[in-house]
């Protein structure tokens, strides 16, 4: 039998092969989509929110010291729509590198999400849905 080390990424625990600090860039930029049905007069929209960040869970490698990457990781989501909370997430270190969230929500006034996340080092990120298009209205 014979042993090698294979560097591998992904999983909860593999050495991350990427470099931290790169990977901080643009921490925290954030697209927000109110996204309109298909059929005209349904009431149920889709929402998207899409954030970078790393989400480090504290317990990967860092492939050039050896060391453990220190946690970091959205901890809470709140996106609220004409004012009106649509939803909040408790999260936990579960939630991959640069999480996409995608749900529904009923039909409002104007239908433009507001979003507010908060990682585990207290940082607060702000999102919103861009302006309606003409043809969009």
């Amino acid at each position: 039998m014979a042993t090698k080390y294979v560097q591998a990424a992904g999983g909860c625990a593999a050495m991350n092969a990427k470099d931290a600090d790169e990977e901080r860039k643009g921490l925290g930029r954030m697209q927000v989509k109110a996204i309109a049905p298909d059929r005209a007069g349904d009431p149920i929209w889709t929402g998207q929110v899409m954030i970078k960040h790393p989400n480090s869970n504290g317990m990967q490698l860092d492939i050039d010291t050896g060391g453990y990457i220190p946690k970091r990781y959205v901890k809470a989501v709140a996106v609220t729509r004409d004012g009106e909370r649509v939803f909040d997430l408790d999260a936990t270190f579960s939630i991959s590198t640069n999480p996409n969230f995608r749900f529904s929500f009923a039909n409002g006034t104007n239908n433009d999400l507001d979003v507010t996340i908060v990682d585990t080092d207290g940082e607060t990120f702000e999102g919103r849905t861009g302006p309606k298009d003409a043809q969009d209205s």
